[in-house]
Order: C-alpha cells, then structure tokens, then sequence
C-alpha cells in the first residue's frame, strides 16, 4: 500500500473535539491534518479507525487507499464498485504498461475497502465500467462531416418546401375560379407536382 488517508469536511471538522488550526496546520483528535480542496486528510496506517465522532457529526467523508502492484496475473482496467466502496485500476503512469498497476480506492467504510481490493487482487470481481471494452462512437472528422450533410440536406428540403408552397397556392386558386374542361388531368398532374417535389 502507498497510502491511507482519512478525509474531513473542512466547515464540519471545526466542531470536532481538539480541533486546531495553527496556520493551516491542523490538528483534531491530536492527529495532524491537512488541506486538499474544501478537505481535510491524515495518513492513516492499516489498523488505523474512522474516528467515531467525525462519523457521528457528518464530518467524515471517505478513506481513500493507494495501491501499486505488479501486472502479472492481468487484471482488467476500470471502475469498479461493491458496497460503499469505489476504484479506479489503471497502468502506472510514466513506468510502462507492462510494469505494474495503479489502484485507487474511496469508501466509506474500512471493510468495504479491504473488501473490494481483495477481490480486485484474487480476480473475483470485474469492473462495471471497463478501460479495456472496444471503443463506440465517432470520431470529430466524422462528426463534423455528418453534420455537414445534414446543413445540405435543411438547405435542400428549405427549398423543396418553398416550391410546394407555390405548387399549392397555384392548385389553390385553380380550384377557387374553376377548372378547364379537362379539370380531372389538370389536377392529377398538379398533385404529380407536388408529390414529385416531396419526394
């Protein structure tokens, strides 16, 4: 394990017992404390506790452990969850993938965590969201290439439908001062018209 650490509201951890704040030292339950955000953090060794009072008057947030291991047996990259309990696994930065894995795990309680990186490391759980999965989606070029087309197809169906405006408006006035003799051909082609623009 590289690190454990126990995370404090910063505004609630002021009603704590033995709370100090020695220029942005400090101190609570005799423990030293430090920044992180609006957080506040102690290291914590793995017999350590979640101060019961902290828990008791909402200030307690979560515990958080580091863990680096080596890749052999594999082990699937991503998110994984069990109870209160959350990790992400992921190579080692900057010490190449085939070198050793990056755990990091929240919860927020103790067991939970141990839990869930005892099955990490046994390979009795897998992640509910995967680094590994194939990757959907689109692309940016063929995104903007779709949207592109669809800006010609507006430009076009504009048009269409400017030319089915004037389509009806001239069936409208035919049928409003009266058709030629052949008035059932005059109609069937005008409605041709404008079947022939919609499609």
């Amino acid at each position: 394990m590289l690190s454990l650490r126990c995370y404090l509201n910063t505004e609630k951890a002021k009603g704590l017992s033995g709370y100090q704040n020695d220029g942005g030292l400090f101190k609570i339950f005799g423990d030293c404390y430090f920044p992180e955000g609006n957080l506040l953090f102690c290291n914590m060794n793995e017999a350590g506790k979640i101060p019961a009072e902290a828990v008791e008057k909402g200030a307690f947030e979560f515990i958080s452990a580091i863990y680096s291991f080596n890749v052999s047996p594999y082990r699937e990259r991503g998110v994984y969850k069990l109870d209160t309990a959350q990790a992400t696994l992921d190579y080692s930065e900057g010490r190449g993938k085939e070198t050793s894995y990056f755990l990091m795990i929240q919860a927020k309680k103790m067991e939970d965590l141990k839990k869930l990186y005892h099955q990490i490391r046994t390979g009795t759980i897998r992640p509910s969201e995967s680094y590994e999965a194939e990757q959907g989606g689109k692309a940016g070029e063929e995104l903007e290439q779709e949207l592109g087309l669809a800006k010609l197809r507006i430009k076009e169906l504009e048009k269409t439908q400017s030319s089915v405006h004037v389509l009806l408006i001239n069936l409208h006035t035919k049928v409003i001062w009266g058709w030629p003799l052949c008035w059932k051909q005059s109609i069937r082609r005008a409605i041709n018209e404008i079947i022939i623009k919609v499609l």
